[in-house]
């Protein structure tokens, strides 16, 4: 078996380019409370 260098990586710090690395759209992205992403961040849950 040959070891294949991943097409994608996880990007760790600044700009997320999609083509190159594994990433997440956290637009839509709500809880059971109805809270978007941001007041769970502020909240801290």
């Amino acid at each position: 078996m040959n070891y294949k260098k991943p097409k994608r990586y996880f990007e760790k710090s600044g700009v997320v380019d999609p083509t190159v690395s594994y990433y997440v759209p956290l637009e839509n992205v709500t809880n059971m409370d109805n809270q978007d992403i941001k007041t769970m961040v502020n909240l801290g849950t």
